[in-house]
């Protein structure tokens, strides 16, 4: 597929109604302070460029339907686990399944963060279901398809982690109360603040457009980005300078223009603007009729998708270079 745009989004926060309309002219005691809130992240995703090559070197081949050249083109790509593998492997992490929504039984939903919904689940706690998952991604031809596409040797990273997600969970909404501006229909979109690698998203319970499906916006893993917009764009993530409330809006308010770039872009496009437009074409919302397990570039837009009704069990898996590679 052909990519829809040559970058990723850049809001205009000089205009956005909850940004630069709503706190004006920074001063300048403002905008020293935006700076040293984000000078050390910024100092250390220097040292991460440094250590990880940000674009991978490979390509798909012209009309080529391999998992590595589906993976190229689009991003990100669904895989069928046999019967038996996905039998055995919601055998083996049942427990923890039951764990995870016994714990969150006990604390009401107003109470609930992040890590109320999530468990754990590494080679000395599970090591069987480890194994049994490692084996499955080696069948399906997941880590070969994963080292050639980053051009570097990719081993599943030893812990991964189980996430039960209801109607009650979902965090991200409502960023803009304070001013009255309802959430975008982008919220959430963004690539990861951490080096580029492959995730893998596994469903363990039938996954529908009302129960929270994974959605990637194909061909976005393919946006070029250079050097320094991915140091500043992961180093606002890092520093807390993305976030949606009011103190830290008016820090990012308060940045350079040239500065003013986020990993977590959504919630910030209007309705109305072409990028937001452009990125809703082309998101698909990966649900059990694609496939069991969902293996995506990190850095490509996606997101989690609301659950409206029922529950979501899912595991993400991180596919990681065997060891960083330097530029």
């Amino acid at each position: 597929m052909a990519q829809a745009y040559a970058r990723l989004p850049r809001p205009d926060y000089a205009r956005h109604p909850a940004y630069g309309q709503l706190f004006g002219r920074p001063l300048l005691r403002v905008r020293v302070q935006a700076l040293q809130t984000l000078w050390p992240a910024l100092r250390e995703q220097f040292a991460v460029v440094r250590a990880w090559a940000p674009e991978r070197t490979t390509a798909a081949a012209a009309g080529g339907g391999t998992l590595h050249d589906r993976l190229s083109r689009d991003g990100a790509v669904a895989i069928r686990l046999d019967d038996a593998e996905i039998a055995e492997l919601r055998t083996r992490i049942r427990l923890s399944i039951e764990e995870v929504r016994r714990r969150k039984a006990e604390i009401p939903a107003r109470d609930r963060v992040f890590k109320h919904m999530v468990s754990a689940v590494s080679v000395k706690t599970h090591p069987e279901f480890i194994e049994s998952l490692r084996g499955a991604l080696e069948r399906h031809g997941v880590i070969e398809a994963a080292s050639s596409y980053l051009g570097v040797q990719v081993n599943m990273r030893d812990a991964v982690k189980l996430q039960i997600t209801d109607p009650n969970d979902h965090p991200w909404h409502d960023h803009f109360g304070d001013v009255g501006l309802r959430d975008p229909a982008t919220t959430y979109m963004h690539i990861d603040s951490g080096p580029r690698f492959l995730k893998g998203m596994l469903y363990f319970n039938e996954v529908t457009r009302e129960n929270g499906p994974f959605s990637y916006v194909l061909g976005t893993n393919n946006v070029r980005m250079g050097r320094f917009e991915y140091m500043v764009r992961k180093a606002n993530d890092h520093s807390g300078l993305d976030r949606c409330d009011p103190r830290m809006r008016q820090l990012f308010s308060a940045l350079p223009k040239f500065m003013q770039l986020k990993s977590e872009f959504g919630n910030d496009l209007l309705d109305s603007s072409p990028e937001a437009a452009a990125l809703l074409a082309r998101e698909h919302q990966f649900t059990s009729r694609d496939g069991d397990l969902i293996v995506f570039d990190n850095n490509g837009v996606h997101r989690g998708m609301k659950v409206r009704t029922g529950e979501r069990h899912a595991m993400q898996i991180h596919l990681r270079p065997v060891t960083a590679r330097r530029t």
